[in-house]
């Protein structure tokens, strides 16, 4: 198993939209192939200023997560980016099931 997981780190004045939007967005990759479910977190220490969470997708395998990087993911980060420009930050890191 692989875990794709997604730290955002969200502007207050986006929150709303970026939260109503963020379903959608899970199902979209959920619905490619090797996506087996996710996971979202919010951090329990609110920041001053921006919401934060985690969104972790649970896939198959390493195959699944690069074909992912090389059909749709930076389509998928352009499309937020459209919508939200600099209003928030996203880090990731790739886990492997010891």
């Amino acid at each position: 198993m692989i875990i794709y997981e997604v730290n955002l780190s969200i502007s207050g004045e986006i929150k709303e939209d970026f939260l109503k939007w963020l379903p959608s967005h899970v199902e979209e990759l959920l619905a490619l192939p090797g996506f087996d479910s996710a996971y979202s977190f919010t951090q329990l220490e609110p920041s001053s200023t921006n919401f934060n969470m985690v969104i972790q997708y649970h896939l198959e395998d390493l195959k699944s997560l690069n074909s992912y990087f090389d059909q749709n993911a930076e389509r998928l980060k352009q499309q937020t980016f459209d919508r939200f420009g600099n209003s928030f930050t996203a880090n990731r890191r790739i886990l492997k099931k010891s």
